[in-house]
């Protein structure tokens, strides 16, 4: 895929982007992320018309970063807006699954992939106090608990090389806005199919909040990958590719 930029409400955003003939998929990256951590996804979803976007203030995407998911949400919806798509798949992780979920209550999703993500994200302290820390020029966090057990240290140093197009402040502010999400009262009003997939060995959204989100939605398939963790799209992109393109046949 393409490393390219595109006008978002007058300002510079950067997205991957493979205009295909087939449905669109648009995916949204989770805290301390960019753009670039969908790529290992992307080179396996073939037959989409693929978009995955920073968000603003990393890459070459104009800041500042969001605070909160529902302004990155609001972000989200004139980067749509941009592409002229009007209710796509939105594949989010993490963080990026909050954002997901504030546009699919907004109804601009016709259906949503959700991994390791849940219906309120807080974070632990000592993580806000990592990102907090880096921010004022300490070492940048390390992304090691996020992954499974069995993870190699390639991929791991592979993703964190991706993620230093992100800047400290930007991923100070998406752990702060992932501390402040809460929709565990408001999902009943998302009519949009889902599909909620966790990594069983996931440290930071461990399954059972998964399984809160699938059963509070009103069409929600769950399901689960032994042996990956939080990064499960970073760790296993195949096997996430796959599961999202099986899922996505029966929506579109």
């Amino acid at each position: 895929m393409e490393r390219t930029t595109i006008d978002v409400g007058g300002a510079r955003a950067e997205h991957l982007r493979a205009e295909r003939e087939g449905p669109a998929l648009v995916l949204l990256h989770g805290a301390g992320g960019n753009a670039e951590v969908w790529r290992p996804v992307c080179a396996e979803l073939r037959g989409f018309d693929l978009a995955a976007p920073s968000l603003p203030g990393r890459g070459d995407a104009a800041g500042p970063a969001p605070r909160t998911a529902a302004e990155a949400a609001d972000w989200v919806e004139r980067y749509l807006d941009a592409l002229r798509a009007g209710a796509p798949i939105l594949v989010g992780h993490s963080y990026g699954g909050a954002v997901a979920l504030e546009l699919a209550l907004r109804g601009r999703a016709q259906g949503l992939v959700l991994v390791a993500t849940g219906a309120r994200l807080r974070v632990h302290p000592a993580v806000l106090a990592g990102a907090e820390a880096a921010a004022a020029g300490g070492p940048r966090l390390s992304s090691r608990v996020a992954f499974g057990p069995g993870t190699p240290e390639g991929v791991i140093a592979a993703y964190e090389d991706a993620a230093t197009r992100t800047p400290p402040e930007a991923a100070l502010a998406d752990w702060r806005a992932c501390d402040a999400f809460d929709r565990m009262e408001g999902l009943g009003g998302i009519e949009a199919p889902a599909l909620v997939i966790s990594g069983a060995d996931d440290a930071l959204t461990p399954p059972k909040y998964h399984d809160y989100l699938a059963e509070r939605l009103g069409r929600a398939q769950r399901e689960s990958v032994e042996g990956a963790g939080h990064m499960l799209p970073w760790e296993q992109p195949r096997v996430f590719a796959r599961m999202a393109r099986t899922w996505a046949a029966g929506v579109t």
